[in-house]
């Protein structure tokens, strides 16, 4: 046994100008103790000490330890009491530093008032630190001297089991507010912003909590997020099978987090945020498996409520209240039977089930529904298990949780699934799934009609068979390995857009199909364990292609597409590439404006940026050009912008209008030569008229005939056709 000097000058009182906290014994047992209260013999005490099962510590009136037992040092980690009294001097040892001042307070309290409960941390031998709640209680001895019995429990797992239940609340409480957000919110910004804010309260350590949300070519981050952050968990947000971003937490100190169910937390939002954006802009894609339109969610924690034998409610948390929408307090003292949330016909069904609870047979999980103080109805999944006390039927402990919202998603589940399938059945694409090693799984009726096979006769065909006689867009062979579901298997991406043949034995001839191919994960798989191609039948516009291509590669007119904004000629057919003089390989290095007459450069860039900005512009202009090793030539352009590949061109047709300029400068040059001969001999001829009536009119002054009469005729023609005109 150990005397514990230091804990005199621990537990000093600094107000009382370091005298003992403690009152002398007979002061307390005079203001505080009744004759006869709390006395306890040496005999009880031993008792207490050997058969006790948790930690007991004795302490006189000057706080020093007088007896432990075993219970205690093994609880600390010491093999035996000589152990334990080696290694501690005073009870502040066993308490770190931090909480002297509450343990000095609890003692006071203990020997002024009788009694004290508290919590506390206590250091083991190996210095680790356990939970302890400690009761306190004032007692005299057989030699009337006044002491206390200290009860020490360890609730270290206690302590630890609480920390997990509030961290699993955190949690559900975040999925609720990002549940709301889904359902609320019609934006994807608003959304990730949201959830950036919720998901840090529902992370152990919300202080040093990052998340970081990186969607297609957007990201979005707590205010704080620095990009050198390193330790974190991450979940990839897949939509239609396709990983297209991620969801990161970051913490920014190194500390753990808690595993498996942080990471579920952080997969089950990324799941969520893929399946919204499925609903919300991919309604016409199809939807692969129960996992992309279930989204498990725990609504709220779990209700609790106890009631006596009678049915009357003894206690019941505020969760189990909201659920009712009714307070505790109006609850508590009611009898189950005499509330009306609960239907008369699930209330019968307990009442009739309720001798196999006396029998001590819990009753449920079952489904029980309600009607709340505000009208509405929820489903609750309810567990009745009997309270026994010395073998006797005391009463019952009822546990509810509301599932309205799981029934529901079960529901729209059931009916998105039936969409599904009636969609997969009636569209106009074709779709065809193959596993991992390519084969054929399942199709669809138009992907059967396209490919001109019955689904027997599909199964188990991979796109290696060679009856498939493929062909890729250029009437190429296509080997298997290079069909777009085949590349999707062994990349893990999506290929889109592929255009190739196939043939169809039933039409004896080939038809040409674009096809998208998706590969579909497992979760936490790096390989896809099978893949989905959706396909169209093209073979009209391929046709209808095949002869446009025909009639202007074979076209006596120059037709081209050029884009304006990199200078670059995209396609050009024969004729063209004859007059600039260069191949069909030299096409992408082309520069067009090299071709132009230096004073036609600006008006053509003129001309573009019109038709750029929206602004109409005459389709028809002749510019001049210089092919290599040949002189320059005249040609009217046409043009106008059309969408090409996803950009803006121009779609240009030429005709060489060389010869026809150079007649039209020749005969320019007639006419010139023939207006200035006209000019001098209508001049000379109007000055011999203009003579000849000079001479009539001095003819008429002398009164003589005049000499030249067909002036005079031409003459009243003109008067006469000038009164006929005006």
């Amino acid at each position: 046994m150990g005397k514990t000097p230091e804990i005199v000058q621990i537990l000093r009182d600094e107000e009382d100008q370091g005298k003992l906290f403690c009152k002398k014994s007979d002061q307390i047992k005079k203001e505080h103790i009744s004759p006869g209260q709390n006395i306890l013999n040496n005999e009880n005490v031993n008792t207490f000490l050997n058969h006790f099962g948790d930690g007991l510590i004795i302490l006189n009136d000057s706080g020093e330890i007088l007896e432990i037992n075993h219970a205690l040092y093994e609880m600390v980690g010491y093999s035996d009491k000589n152990e334990f009294f080696n290694n501690i001097t005073s009870v502040a040892e066993l308490i770190p530093k931090e909480e002297h001042k509450r343990l000095i307070k609890g003692l006071k309290d203990t020997f002024q008032k009788g009694f004290d409960t508290n919590q506390f941390h206590a250091f083991k031998k190996d210095k680790s630190q356990i939970v302890v709640d400690i009761h306190a209680k004032r007692y005299i001895d057989s030699s009337g001297k006044l002491a206390s019995i200290v009860i020490v429990r360890d609730v270290t797992e206690k302590k630890k089991a609480e920390n997990k239940l509030k961290e699993r609340i955190k949690e559900l409480t975040c999925l609720q507010k990002i549940d709301n957000t889904f359902k609320e919110k019609t934006s994807i910004n608003d959304i990730c912003q949201d959830i950036i804010e919720f998901i840090i309260q529902g992370m152990q350590f919300p202080e040093i909590t990052e998340p970081y949300i990186e969607l297609y070519d957007k990201h979005y981050s707590s205010k704080t997020y620095s990009n050198d952050l390193v330790h974190k968990l991450e979940s990839k947000i897949i939509v239609d099978g396709g990983i297209q971003g991620y969801l990161t937490v970051y913490y920014r100190e190194n500390k753990p987090f808690i595993l498996p169910e942080e990471q579920n937390l952080v997969d089950t939002i990324a799941d969520h945020i893929g399946l919204w954006i499925e609903q919300k802009e991919s309604k016409r894609k199809l939807k692969q498996s129960e996992k992309k339109y279930r989204f498990i969610f725990e609504k709220s924690p779990i209700g609790i409520s106890t009631a006596d034998k009678k049915g009357r409610i003894i206690d019941i948390d505020q969760s189990g209240a909201a659920i009712t929408g009714h307070s505790r307090e109006e609850l508590i003292g009611k009898s189950y039977k005499d509330l009306n949330f609960i239907d008369r016909k699930t209330m019968l069904k307990i009442l009739k089930d309720f001798p196999k609870i006396l029998k001590g047979k819990t009753l449920g999980p079952m489904e029980l529904k309600i009607t709340d103080l505000n009208g509405n109805n929820h489903i609750l999944e309810v567990q009745i298990t009997p309270l026994r006390e010395n073998g006797k039927f005391t009463g019952t402990q009822v546990t509810m949780l509301d599932v309205t919202e799981r029934k529901k998603a079960e529901r729209d589940l059931r009916n998105s699934e039936k969409k599904y399938h009636t969609l997969f059945d009636t569209m106009a694409q074709g779709v065809v799934y193959q596993d991992a090693g390519g084969e054929i799984i399942s199709a669809n009726p138009a992907a059967q009609r396209i490919l001109g096979l019955s689904l027997d006769q599909m199964q188990g065909r991979t796109s290696l068979d060679p009856r498939w006689k493929a062909v890729d867009k250029n009437k190429n062979e296509l080997p298997g390995e290079k069909h777009p579901a085949m590349i999707s298997l062994k990349t893990g991406k999506t290929v889109d857009n592929f255009i190739q043949g196939i043939f169809n034995p039933k039409k004896n001839d080939y038809v040409w199909i674009i096809v998208n191919s998706s590969p579909q994960f497992k979760k936490g798989a790096d390989k896809p364990y099978q893949v989905y191609s959706t396909f169209l039948d093209i073979t009209k516009q391929m046709k209808a292609e095949e002869l446009f291509r025909t009639l202007v590669e074979q076209s006596t007119v120059g037709v081209y597409i050029h884009d304006p904004v990199n200078n670059k000629i995209l396609y050009a057919n024969p004729l063209v590439r004859s007059v600039l003089g260069f191949s069909n390989d030299e096409i992408d290095k082309v520069d067009f404006f090299k071709y132009l007459h230096p004073d036609d450069v600006k008006l053509i860039k003129n001309r573009i940026q019109k038709n750029l900005s929206g602004e109409k512009v005459d389709p028809s202009v002749e510019v001049r050009i210089f092919p290599p090793d040949s002189k320059m030539r005249w040609i009217r352009l046409y043009s106008t912008f059309i969408d090409y590949q996803g950009k803006k061109a121009a779609l240009a047709s030429i005709i060489d209008i060389t010869d026809s300029k150079e007649a039209d400068d020749k005969v320019k040059k007639y006419l010139d030569k023939l207006e200035k001969y006209r000019d001098t001999t209508v001049g000379r001829e109007l000055r011999v008229v203009e003579l000849k009536k000079e001479i009539n009119k001095l003819c008429r002054e002398q009164g003589i005939p005049i000499k030249y009469k067909d002036t005079e005729n031409a003459l009243k023609n003109d008067r006469l056709e000038m009164e006929v005109n005006s």
